[in-house]
């Protein structure tokens, strides 16, 4: 004898309850950098985040008026990674957000792994890894018998599941290219060009240094725009205004003459610039050990800059990084929210650290992915 069986299905309102979450008002306006804003209703939009930095992705959601969705991730006793999403997402576009970075590098990148696969059988319309800190980026130039890691750990990316990939200042550009699907290769100059705006205001006539001859292109960016922007509002004032104000000069660049022998063993030479007598800041993407750093800091006090300082996105600051620090000349250190840094790192370096927030920068991407709006303005 055969059963009927029933099927109960839910109301439009039943299906909204069930899955009420905050979500962008589209009736209001949010302001994007070229003055964009979009209006047609969008698929919905939710953002997850690992265990590498959830106060990123915590900073990332409260700017667009969200909250960070459930999510379940477990460590097993034998090291095994446990995930399970905890709400539905589909049809709706979804961030990921896990820089893949110290203190577990490749256990962040596999809990990276398995939340994408997890989510990508979910149905989503899109599905972004957002990866502020990429790990194995420096791993590009395979030599004899080595593998080509960085293309290696994009791929695993990929296939976990990932429809969109978002970056920050990646060790190299090539590393793009390793992603076969669509790439957003942030940079973090807007936010660390404020801070450089407030030391020339501070300290006068500085000069951007590149601590080997790979950051030159870095280095000359930082300067030319210092410069425009200071041109740009010297010619902002009247005539009575420019009597007594000098004409601002162009921003200089020095570079260190670096030479590789080793893993984390670098031999730094001499200055190629002018540095004497004038504040010297090392712009850099990352600061790992920070041994390079520190020698090119005592380098360029030699040399007679007057004061050094340093600006990097990514805190890295493993090995005997904080004592290397300690122990350089330099005044303050400038980096990026990109990557946690421990209390007791930051206490070590309350008086030399300056931490410089990328959540608004991130944000505003995320929210150009989602309605569909050009990414390209903050290539620039």
């Amino acid at each position: 004898m055969s059963r009927r069986r029933t099927f109960h299905t839910c109301s439009q309102e039943e299906d909204l309850k069930m899955n009420e979450y905050p979500q962008i008002d589209s009736s209001k306006e949010y302001p994007l950098h070229d003055g964009e804003y979009e209006f047609a209703p969008k698929p919905r939009l939710k953002i997850f985040s690992g265990t590498a930095h959830p106060a990123l992705a915590e900073g990332i959601a409260d700017r667009l008026g969200l909250t960070l969705r459930q999510r379940k991730i477990v460590n097993f006793a034998d090291g095994e990674i446990y995930v399970q999403i905890q709400e539905s997402v589909r049809g709706m576009n979804v961030f990921v957000v896990q820089p893949t970075c110290p203190p577990a590098v490749n256990a962040a990148i596999m809990e990276l792994e398995l939340m994408l696969d997890a989510l990508k059988r979910a149905s989503p319309r899109q599905l972004v890894a957002v990866m502020p800190y990429f790990a194995y980026a420096r791993q590009d130039r395979p030599q004899g018998r080595e593998p080509l890691s960085a293309e290696l750990v994009a791929r695993k990316i990929e296939n976990a599941g990932a429809t969109r990939t978002v970056l920050l200042d990646i060790h190299s550009p090539q590393t793009r290219g390793f992603f076969k699907k669509p790439c957003d290769p942030l940079f973090a100059t807007p936010v660390i060009l404020k801070w450089l705006e407030q030391k020339q205001e501070q300290h006068g006539e500085i000069v951007i240094v590149s601590p080997d001859a790979g950051g030159v292109t870095r280095a000359r960016v930082f300067a030319k725009k210092l410069s425009d922007r200071a041109m740009n509002n010297w010619e902002k004032l009247t005539k009575e205004e420019k009597k007594g104000v000098k004409k601002p000069k162009i921003v200089d660049i020095a570079i260190i003459d670096k030479r590789r022998t080793g893993h984390n063993k670098i031999e730094t030479g001499k200055v190629v610039g002018h540095v004497k007598g004038k504040v010297a800041v090392v712009v850099d993407d990352m600061i790992d050990t920070a041994g390079t750093l520190a020698g090119v800091g005592r380098t360029l006090k030699k040399s007679g800059a007057r004061y050094v300082l340093a600006a990097a996105t990514h805190p890295v600051f493993s090995g005997k990084a904080i004592e290397n620090l300690l122990g350089s000349p330099f005044k303050e250190i400038a980096v990026t929210s990109s990557i946690p840094i421990s209390e007791d790192k930051r206490r070590e370096l309350r008086n030399l650290l300056t931490i410089l927030p990328i959540e608004d920068l991130l944000a505003d991407a995320v929210l150009r992915i989602h309605q569909d709006i050009t990414v390209s303005p903050l290539f620039e």
